[in-house]
């Protein structure tokens, strides 16, 4: 090694690097919390900090279908930091650092310190990983803890494994899959192997009799993520449609990401025959079993592939075993810095991509396709500036009689989302296509978004023509549109 990268490493240069990327996100942890910020992941720490830990016998109601790992979390650092925005994030932040450095130390185990560094520059500048480390949402975090546990396995710190293995899956379930992936690294040792597995079956046991305790509060409210107390039944022809739909979202109707996840479990899988029969390892073992766990995870749960923000440890896997094949194969010390200089820049237009607009929402009957937030680019700030605008209109008639859809009723209903001063008293939201308005007056204003979902839109349009209301006032922002509708 060249002595001026030795004496870059001798005075912490990496982590320097990894602290500046971090830092930069720091301003923007201010801005207003967005779509599952606002009810998802406030609203639990909120309550765990204002009514104690009674709050924890609402089971996963407490944390929209999720264990309260989170909101737990969130809780010990509200009370070091302080119950606000900023505060909230930071945590986030702060678990994204933790990531950085210890993807660091551990690709270090494989490749050289600079291709290791110019890893972790590539994964903190992927779009989906920029923008959501400074989001009040789980995933990334949850992703944190993922590599942290990767590092755990690969030193062999046991102990250390099942603490943050418990704390893993109380955080986010579906990273229990790395818990049973990742002890397939002691394959080839047979007590290892039994050992790492019946640390895994403890780390998800309290998981276990977590939601066995909640599933005995079914009809209370959330009982599962996406199963609420409005549909959820034991009749069994209930339960096999709700199985169906499972089948039918997670491999039927987006079976596109077969074409990546099948060929690499395949492509796994000959690695780990291979190594049973020869014992010797053609990839690292942590490795192997880390990309392994991913795909399987990228199988099962989610319809975006790599892009999708619950399962971001794939997109960390993936770029390991990019890096590790270039250094394995390539004889070229500059070619993960002109991979890493590519898809850098290919990144840019996707940090803010500029949203073709195609229809109008401000006539009737609105035929407009919804724009879902997502959480993957910084598209949701033009959503901030335009619901901001459109509250800053509303505070000027809060005599008026209101209808919204969900979220806006909780922009209006609280200052501590970022929107407005003071409680907006004459909201009647629609908050579900399962339940009416109640004891709703006929509105002098309604508001319609298209980043709303489709059965906002559609129960919108149902009052506009019901109450014959005109367009009245249109807000703007890159393909972002907030419409209030009058008598």
């Amino acid at each position: 090694m060249p002595y001026s990268l030795k004496l870059f490493e001798k005075y912490y240069g990496p982590y320097w690097i990894i602290l500046a990327l971090v830092l930069a996100k720091v301003p923007y942890l201010h801005e207003a919390l967005v779509w599952d910020e606002l009810y998802a992941y406030s609203s639990g720490v909120r309550q765990l900090f204002h009514n104690g830990f009674s709050s924890l016998s609402q089971g996963t109601s407490l944390n929209l279908g999720h264990a309260p790992g989170q909101p737990l979390l969130q809780l010990i650092w509200a009370k070091f930091f302080g119950l606000n925005i900023p505060a909230l994030r930071s945590l986030n932040l702060f678990g994204h650092f933790l990531g950085l450095v210890f993807l660091f130390k551990l690709s270090k185990d494989w490749i050289t310190p600079q291709a290791s560094l110019l890893l972790v520059v590539l994964y903190a500048l992927t779009p989906i990983v920029h923008v959501q480390s400074s989001l009040l949402l789980p995933d990334l975090f949850s992703c944190s803890l993922v590599i942290i546990l990767c590092f755990l396995t690969q030193r062999n710190y046991f102990k250390l494994f099942i603490l943050l293995g418990i704390m893993m899956s109380f955080y986010r379930e579906s990273t229990i899959v790395y818990l049973f992936a990742l002890p397939m690294s002691f394959l080839l040792d047979r007590k290892k192997l039994t050992k790492w597995f019946l640390g895994s079956l403890l780390a998800v046991t309290p998981l276990l009799i977590f939601f066995v305790w909640n599933f005995s509060k079914a009809k209370s409210g959330q009982v599962w993520p996406g199963f609420s107390d409005e549909f959820f039944s034991l009749k069994p022809m209930d339960i096999l449609g709700n199985l169906f739909n499972i089948f039918y979202f997670n491999f039927l109707k987006v079976n596109y990401r077969f074409l990546i996840t099948l060929p690499l479990i395949g492509f796994l899988g000959f690695q780990i025959n291979n190594a049973l029969k020869t014992k010797v390892w053609s990839l690292p073992p942590v490795l192997t079993a880390t990309i392994f766990g991913s795909s399987l995870l990228c199988l099962g749960f989610s319809p975006y592939l790599v892009m999708e923000r619950n399962i971001l440890p794939f997109l960390f896997g993936y770029y390991l075993l990019l890096f590790y094949i270039l250094e394995l194969h390539v004889k070229s010390r500059y070619l993960p810095l002109l991979v890493t200089i590519i898809l850098t820049l290919s990144f840019i237009p996707q940090y803010h991509p500029k949203v073709p607009v195609h229809e109008e929402l401000n006539k009737t009957p609105i035929v407009v396709k919804a724009i879902a937030q997502d959480g993957r680019t910084y598209s949701y700030r033009d959503e901030i500036r335009v619901t901001k605008m459109a509250v800053e209109f509303l505070e000027k008639h809060r005599d008026k009689n209101l209808y919204v859809t969900w979220p806006f009723d909780l922009v209006l209903s609280d200052p501590f989302y970022g929107y407005t001063f003071k409680k907006y008293s004459n909201i009647f939201p629609k908050v579900s296509p399962f339940k009416k308005r109640v004891n709703a007056p006929a509105p002098d204003l309604l508001l319609v978004s298209n980043f709303s979902t489709p059965l906002n839109l559609q129960e919108q349009q149902i009052d506009i023509e019901k109450f014959k209301m005109r367009p009245l006032r249109t807000f703007k922002a890159n393909g972002r549109y907030i419409v209030l509708f009058t008598k």
